[in-house]
């Protein structure tokens, strides 16, 4: 696979009233290696989220292209054809102006064992800084292609 992004993050927000280590589970299952193998962390964070409610800020971010390939390729596996062509029809709206492009999986889905785009909070996001040059939405929409496309 040629190089399609420089940066992979992924996060989730862990609630004070909610079980951490299934969605700590959840987050790593994300990525097809062992984190602990590769020298690689689950970082943490805090903060407050709504009402004052305590927030663990959980993201894994990936720098080195073996890792970023992998879990680029792992992700692609885990979506439906029927999810990556609706990424790449919403393709457009899903980058910034810095060519990274996002996406979010269902929280309550992906603990279940199923994968499920979602546009709401309660998610795990996914952060991928596109490699696309030179830097402009046309060259980002052609390595999505490339990653998201039919086989």
């Amino acid at each position: 696979m040629e190089r399609i992004a420089s940066h992979l993050e992924w996060s989730v927000l862990i609630g004070e009233d909610e079980d951490a280590s299934p969605v700590d589970a959840g987050l790593r299952s994300l990525v097809p290696f062992s984190l602990d193998a590769e020298k690689l962390a689950v970082l943490t964070s805090a903060a407050k989220g709504f009402n004052e409610r305590k927030v663990l800020i959980e993201r894994i971010a990936l720098e080195h292209q073996r890792h970023i390939r992998a879990a680029l390729a792992h992700l692609r596996e885990m979506l439906s054809a029927e999810q990556r062509s609706l990424l790449l029809k919403q393709a457009s709206s899903r980058l910034d102006e810095q060519m990274r492009f996002y996406l979010r999986l269902d929280k309550a889905a992906l603990l279940a064992g199923r994968v499920e785009l979602t546009d709401g909070g309660e998610c795990f996001h996914c952060k991928v800084s596109l490699s696309a040059f030179p830097r402009s939405e046309q060259a980002a929409l052609a390595v999505l292609q490339k990653w998201l496309a039919p086989s």
